[in-house]
């Protein structure tokens, strides 16, 4: 038997306001009570079935039952799966959603999903409520430990779950060990749905009178968000603040880039897309590690290119450019574009010209030998300052900074050195790398002198580039594939030599190195003989420093591969 509201006079659905999602939804929550219905049947849970999960966490913690079933019979999650709302799919089962409830055709959430949301809804069965009523105490804990659980929303019986189990446990004594599961997970979930929902004032609250022992702001649900990456996302600066304040993670932090996905991105990159507060990202940079700009995304996109494909604004981008001292120009994504190519591929004529003008303008400070020594692209250089028609050459004249005078006009030489040192370090001809090795040249694909040497397992070079030059073993290709990633791509009695090289100083810092796919070089070694795999190691000896296949650089090692691998 379903619980009953009164029904009310309305006949049409409460107009939502393009607020907030969480004003909007206190708003309408204030407006029309708890307890509202529709003529249908339909609560305002219903009703906002197809809106943000902001709104859901806001009326289920608001008192609005969860499991009303409307004249046909549906709850909210049928409709949330009817809508193909699949984060309000997975905030009503976090919020204590019965899976087992039929509608008037007979038919339970799960018989009428697809399997993307019959995968999501396997991972709650039962359902918190049956996992109660059943005395089911382990899998209870096992939800409240994998999910973001709200015991405080009325689930049955005009009850909380928590009411729900101690009025049970009086006529069952199994249900007793479901009560003290939920007492041992109440704090960290009132916490969590205080996020979720983005009640400040509780929160605030919660965290000054909970004391840390008893609340785990670093809890991560299942599906990879954590509760700051939850705020980044819904733009609120107070509760990121608060967050951080009380112990959240920032470093190493990845989640996903949609529910629906498997692809992760740093948490700083939740907070780089159009619409964003862009306090939050400078928030998260004054509080992390520097080393999180220059993590990667899916599409291979450290922060500054992220903010560039997201379209943030172009004070954003000079912001990204200024904290970095423009260090980041050089940066390239799985495309090989650096920043400025991406924004001009992309069309966005503004991002391009705040690019550019952050080179003239800094141009005294910056430093320009990076850009030939990365492949920035002469042409990316023909750079004219409009207020007072002069060349960027010709700035750099004025300026009297020789150095990057140097740079620009022997922009060819250099970037020509750059290709030879590759070329050396593949064919093992140490006298010409120690002769050209004048920085920590990377070409357009990310590879370093220390990548081609221990592609064509030239141990003697990586051995004197490790020696002259050990930040190498801590720059990656356009993909975040470092050295030891594709170290371990080798045979085992080659790996060991590199391994060792490799990991003689900081070995953790080098092991916990991910790629933009956040693998291991450990994960590689499992991709040894696969189409994958091989193809990484053709490419990193066939392509070019401009990105162009070509002849191999060095010699084939032996047993390597002299053709393209066949698709698997």
């Amino acid at each position: 038997m379903t619980d009953e509201l009164q029904l009310t006079s309305e006949t049409s659905p409460p107009n939502v306001r393009e607020t907030s999602p969480a004003d909007a939804a206190r708003e309408i929550l204030t407006k029309y009570g708890p307890k509202f219905s529709m003529k249908n049947g339909n609560t305002l849970l219903h009703i906002c079935a197809d809106k943000s999960p902001t709104f859901i966490y806001v009326l289920a913690s608001g008192g609005v039952p969860v499991n009303i079933q409307n004249n046909e019979g549906n709850t909210p999650l049928h409709l949330a799966i009817q809508k193909d709302s699949y984060e309000v799919v997975q905030a009503l089962l976090q919020c204590g959603a019965d899976l087992s409830l039929r509608n008037k055709l007979g038919l339970t959430p799960i018989d009428m999903s697809n399997d993307v949301y019959r995968e999501l809804l396997k991972r709650y069965q039962p359902g918190i409520v049956m996992a109660v009523l059943n005395g089911k105490h382990q899998t209870l804990e096992r939800f409240c430990r994998n999910n973001w659980m709200n015991f405080e929303t009325i689930v049955k019986k005009n009850k909380t779950l928590m009411q729900l189990a101690m009025e049970e446990a009086e006529k069952d004594k199994n249900i007793l060990d479901c009560c003290r599961v939920l007492h041992d997970y109440r704090s960290t979930s009132e916490v969590t749905h205080a996020v979720l929902s983005q009640d400040v004032e509780n929160l605030r609250f919660l965290l000054s009178t909970l004391g840390d022992y008893s609340v785990n702001v670093r809890l991560r649900d299942r599906l990879g968000k954590t509760l700051l990456s939850h705020a980044v996302e819904n733009n609120n600066l107070q509760i990121s603040k608060m967050l951080v304040d009380a112990g959240a993670r920032i470093k190493d932090i990845r989640v996903k880039e949609q529910e629906k996905d498997s692809a992760t991105v740093p948490l700083f990159h939740k907070a780089l897309r159009k619409g964003a507060d862009e306090d939050i990202a400078k928030y998260l940079f004054s509080v992390q590690d520097p080393t999180e700009l220059l993590e990667k995304d899916a599409n291979g996109n450290t922060a500054i290119l992220r903010a560039v494909q997201e379209r943030c604004s172009a004070t954003l981008i000079t912001w990204l450019l200024e904290v970095q001292n423009g260090k980041c120009l050089t940066h390239r994504n799985k495309d090989g574009l650096t920043p400025v190519e991406l924004a001009s591929h992309l069309q966005h004529t503004e991002l391009v010209l705040a690019i550019n003008q952050f080179i003239l303008k800094g141009n005294k400070d910056l430093d320009l030998l990076q850009l030939p020594v990365h492949f920035y692209g002469n042409q990316n250089l023909q750079l004219t300052d409009e207020t007072c028609g002069k060349s960027l050459v010709e700035l750099v004249k004025d300026s009297n900074n020789k150095e990057n005078l140097v740079a620009l006009e022997r922009y060819s030489d250099i970037e020509e050195r750059g290709v030879s040192l590759f070329n050396a370090a593949a064919t093992d001809d140490l006298d010409l790398v120690q002769k050209l090795n004048m920085g920590n040249f990377q070409d357009k694909n990310g590879f370093t002198a220390l990548h081609r040497a221990i592609v064509f397992n030239q141990q003697q070079i990586a051995e004197n580039l490790v020696l002259t030059r050990p930040g190498l073993k801590s720059i990656p290709d356009n993909c975040n594939r470092y050295p030891l990633h594709y170290a371990c791509l080798l045979p085992d009695e080659q790996l060991v030599f590199f391994a060792k090289l490799l990991l003689e100083k900081n070995p953790q810092d080098i092991e916990k190195r991910v790629d933009k796919d956040g693998r291991y070089p450990v994960d590689y070694k499992r991709l040894r003989g696969s189409s994958e795999g091989l193809q990484l190691l053709y490419d990193a000896r066939t392509l070019d420093a401009y990105g162009k296949r070509g002849s191999p650089l060095g010699p084939w090692p032996d047993g390597a591969m002299t053709s393209p691998p066949q698709e698997e």
